[in-house]
């Protein structure tokens, strides 16, 4: 086999809220038949034994390798993560609130502002493979990149790209042709992006295009509920030209309130455009 494993990190404070992110770690291993590396972030001394980690596993006979090592810990993952060249890391939110209310926590807030490395945050307990993606669109270059990210990760997955038509200026659009026209303005520009040279046919081929009128959380919450996906993208920097490191207010506020598992993929505007 000349082709490179891949590998996930999953992280875990050996709580059973950590529970969700390793299962679903183990799951994504079996799907993508990548390589999984279980992190306990430890302290200088410390009785934590490769033993305890195993034991929060379904299996603990589980094929998986534990590392235990020392530092804060979302800067030890993340160099593990870079060391080994992971295709994704995993962790969980760091307290369930509510229905709506997800509170990320320090270490995972870290994670999905400064990784390179797509995360995922797992809110949910896995019962299947994603088989399902809904990925949120704001037709930049860079959330076209983080599309063509999770459509590579996902090689099996269907894709439901979608994009929120914001209307400012609402009430002067009174006519139904004036808003038709919009919707066509805006589905052009959706299909012309899905179109770029960037993008390969296969990918194109199990993509699916659908516009909605209204916020992006307005947006997103009725996609959820309509279609219901195993997994929401977000691509953590846009048109409005996030500055490095910032999640930017629409994903930051998706992502604390979407219950369905979320895959952030953060674009370095060091990466340029890729527009033709």
């Amino acid at each position: 086999m000349t082709e490179t494993e891949r590998s996930i990190i999953v992280a875990t404070d050996l709580s059973a809220r950590c529970d969700r992110a390793v299962d679903r770690a183990v799951m994504l291993g079996k799907q993508l038949q990548a390589r999984i590396h279980v992190v306990h972030v430890t302290k200088p001394v410390t009785s934590v034994t490769e033993q305890d980690v195993r034991a929060t596993l379904a299996d603990p006979e589980e094929d998986v390798d534990v590392l235990l090592p020392v530092g804060a810990v979302p800067q030890t993952i993340l160099r593990l993560a870079n060391e080994s060249s992971a295709d994704a890391i995993i962790t969980s939110v760091a307290r369930f609130n509510s229905v709506e209310d997800f509170f990320l926590g320090t270490a995972v807030d870290h994670l999905v502002r400064r990784s390179t490395i797509p995360v995922l945050v797992a809110k949910q307990r896995p019962h299947r493979f994603y088989e399902k993606l809904l990925i949120a669109t704001d037709l930049s270059p860079q959330s076209r990149k983080a599309f063509i990210k999770a459509a590579e990760l996902f090689p099996a997955a269907d894709l439901h790209l979608l994009h929120a038509i914001h209307m400012p200026f609402e009430s002067w659009l009174r006519s139904e042709h004036d808003r038709a026209q919009v919707r066509a303005d805006a589905q052009a520009k959706l299909e012309e992006f899905l179109q770029h040279p960037s993008i390969p046919e296969d990918i194109v081929k199990r993509a699916t295009i659908n516009l909605g009128e209204g916020s992006a959380d307005e947006v997103v919450g009725k996609a959820i509920a309509e279609w219901r996906p195993d997994l929401i993208v977000l691509g953590t920097e846009g048109a409005g030209g996030v500055k490095r490191a910032m999640l930017g207010s629409t994903a930051s506020s998706l992502l604390n309130w979407i219950p369905t598992d979320t895959l952030v993929v953060h674009n370095s505007m060091d990466d340029g455009d890729d527009e033709a």
